[in-house]
Order: structure tokens, then sequence, then C-alpha cells
């Protein structure tokens, strides 16, 4: 495998399935009797197509797709395209940690999937690149890109991912100690005060720096993220404890790390490389107007978002309306598709 190469990630699950249904109300009844994992979480608009013919058309230099699911494939889905590999959770994943019915877990041991280049792009099924990127949009000078500030996560608060953004910042100060000691003789003031990063970066960065000698928050750019295997085996190392109760997790917890705590470590240790172009455009189906604008070429990140909300009227319209726009926009079949 060239040290080059470069794999795409993404997680999927098809929430119609009547097993995965079955198995995932017996684990509810059982770890968390009379609630409810949110739905939100496992909904399905049948937008996935377009994930593929989006990276066919635009990162057609990807060697390989791995599909990650717990065995279920979409129907539509062509397995013996070569550039394409079914990756089942059993078959990577701790055995104490599936099934599972949260992502985190999942995230946490991606550089243990077999055939994995050292370099790969991780997205959820709700990220598509909209335009064409070159390999160095992802990797440059031999490192990850990222666009990355130290901020407080107060646009999360009182939900629940800013319990699991807090417990990434204690694991973080937990190892890191004084945090004017890492920015100053790792990281660098040239870095992290770079004329390259956003104005507001730039103020939030300084802020933080005079008044807080540790991290009080980091940036949350909802989009693809670069990584490599060797990142997550250093944090996993790194924050053993941590990993080791989120993997175990069959529902989202409170207490969970997720993925970003790999792309934090990699920022402390100064092995990344800065791109503002790593931020992405992030829209709900609540905002599906301008979601399709940016499907239909205004957007000015090549990555977006189209998330889910736990609130949202005429979901199924809006979730059309997304779909028209992106069969406007590819409307050819890709390969990966029968």
């Amino acid at each position: 495998m060239d040290e080059m190469d470069i794999d795409f990630v993404v997680l999927w699950v098809d929430p119609d399935d009547l097993a995965w249904q079955k198995e995932k109300a017996k684990w509810q009844e059982r770890l968390m009797p009379g609630k409810n994992a949110a739905d939100v979480r496992y909904r399905d608009w049948g937008l996935f197509p377009y994930w593929f013919r989006c990276v066919e058309e635009n990162a057609p230099w990807v060697r390989k797709v791995h599909l990650v699911t717990n065995g279920q494939v979409p129907k539509w889905l062509d397995l013996s395209n070569p550039k394409l590999k079914l990756d089942i959770h059993s078959e990577f994943m701790m055995p104490d940690s599936v099934p599972t019915f949260s992502s985190h877990p999942i995230e946490l041991q991606l550089d243990r999937i077999e055939d994995l280049s050292e370099n790969f792009v991780y997205f959820n099924d709700d990220m598509y690149l909209i335009r064409p990127v070159s390999p160095d949009f992802f990797f440059k000078d031999g490192k990850r890109t990222d666009c990355f500030c130290e901020r407080h996560p107060l646009r999360f608060s009182g939900t629940g991912f800013s319990k699991i953004l807090h417990n990434n910042i204690d694991a973080i100060n937990s190892v890191l100690g004084d945090k004017r000691s890492v920015v100053k003789n790792v990281i660098g003031f040239s870095k992290w005060f770079s004329q390259e990063l956003p104005l507001s970066y730039r103020v939030s960065n300084l802020l933080n720096y005079l008044f807080s000698r540790h991290f009080v928050g980091f940036s949350v750019e909802h989009t693809a993220n670069a990584f490599t295997k060797t990142q997550f085996r250093s944090a996993r190392e790194m924050f053993k404890p941590y990993f080791e109760s989120t993997i175990q997790n069959k529902f989202r917890s409170g207490m969970d790390i997720n993925q970003y705590i790999v792309r934090y470590w990699s920022i402390f240790n100064n092995d990344y490389t800065l791109s503002r172009n790593t931020i992405g455009g992030y829209y709900t189906l609540n905002e599906y107007k301008q979601a399709c604008e940016a499907i239909n070429g205004t957007s000015e990140y090549p990555v977006i978002c189209i998330n889910d909300a736990e609130q949202v009227k005429y979901k199924e319209e809006r979730a059309r309306a997304i779909a028209k726009a992106f069969s406007s926009r590819f409307p050819e079949k890709s390969s990966f598709e029968i």
C-alpha cells in the first residue's frame, strides 16, 4: 500500500430493518427500561446514493471506500465494485463492544479496519463532497489538514452533545498540563495565531490564551475529518480509560468521548497542516433551502453536512426537495450503484 493512498470511511444503518429494530428494542429494554434512543440518530432519507455519486465525481483518486455497517447493505449498492469494501462491526470492533447502536464505539475503533490505508477520511453518511478536491485538501505536507481554534462550546449548552465535548476537554486537560506551554512550545504562536485562520478563530485563541491556563473547549467542525491510523493508536494509548469506557456503550451516553479527541490529540502534537479550507458547510433539514442552494453550487465549501434535527416540520417534503437538488446536480448513477 502506497503511503500516499487515502481511503474514505463512511458509517450507515438501515433503520427500517426489522431484525435491527428487534435487536435495538431488546437492548433498550435491558439497559434503558422505559426510555428510547432518539430516532433522529438513525433516520434515513434515501440520500445515500448521492454520497457515492459525489465521491466518484469529485474524488476519483480515492483508493477505496469502506462502508461500515452491522452487516446491512443498501439494496442498490454494487458490492462487486473493486473500490468498495464492506466492513462489518463484528469483524474489526472489540468483541465486548458489539452490538452497538451508537456511532461513538464504532468511530473510536476505525483504525482496526482491515486493509484500511494509513491516511483516511471519516464521513458521516450525511456529509457530501459537492465540489472536486485533490488529495491535498485532506492531507498536505505529509500530515492531515485542519482548521482549529480554542472556543467554549456554548452553542451546545444544555444538549447531550455538550457533555461529550466536555468529556473530551477533561481528557485533554488531564494529560496536557499547562495550556500556554503547549501552545508556545509544541504548536507555536505562528500557527495558533496564524493569519490563515478566520478572524473569529484568532480572536478566540488570543482571549482564551490570555485568560485561561487550561483549555476551555475546541472548535467543532461537523464535517469530514482526515485521520491517520497512527494518530488513533496514539490517542487510544494516551486516553485508554476513556476509550475503554466508551466502546462498551450500546447507546450514546453522557460519559462518552468521540472521534474529536483523536483530532484534538493530533493538533496538540502539532501533527497537522493548517488549512482554512477544511471548514465545512453545515445545514439541518430546517435549512433545506440553503442546503439545496449549496448543492447547486453556492457553497464556498467542498464538503457540506445536511443533518437531521429533532424538531422539523414537513420532514418528508424537505427531504424530497434535497433529493431533487441532488438528482439535478448528480443525475447519473455512480459505479457503486447497481
